[in-house]
């Protein structure tokens, strides 16, 4: 299960808030409801692509005392199981609303450092529709 935390819309908040990232977030578990039962469980690392670098960064794992469930604390700039950050996909989709062929905007992304694959494009296009 993932939980986004809007509180951290970009990733300097983010590098910023993290030591501290369990008391900014609601202990009760998203499953089961059971309040004050979520604790610390570890982190993981996730990678992700934004304009001009690739970076890593963890991620705060939570489990509830009173079930099975472990969640996720994702930060908002990240799209759920993507490498690729949010700020990308708004990019692709803006450039669309404004009229831009799909063919010309992998070209444009990768002036500004990002790869992506003309099918990605496509369906984030797609999506948007």
């Amino acid at each position: 299960m993932q939980r986004v935390l809007r509180q951290f819309p970009d990733i300097h908040s983010y590098l910023r808030g993290f030591p501290n990232i369990l008391d900014s977030c609601s202990r009760q578990c998203d499953h089961c409801g059971a309040e004050d039962a979520l604790v610390g469980h570890g982190t993981y690392r996730r990678s992700f692509v934004t304009f001009g670098f690739k970076r890593t960064i963890r991620i705060q794992r939570l489990r509830c005392t009173k079930c099975p469930t472990t969640i996720s604390l994702v930060p908002l700039f990240l799209r759920c199981r993507s490498p690729y950050a949010a700020e990308v996909v708004r990019q692709v989709r803006t450039a669309r609303a404004r009229g831009a062929p799909l063919y010309t905007i992998p070209a444009s992304l990768a002036a500004m450092g990002v790869a992506v694959k003309y099918a990605t494009i496509r369906s984030w296009a797609a999506r948007a529709a």
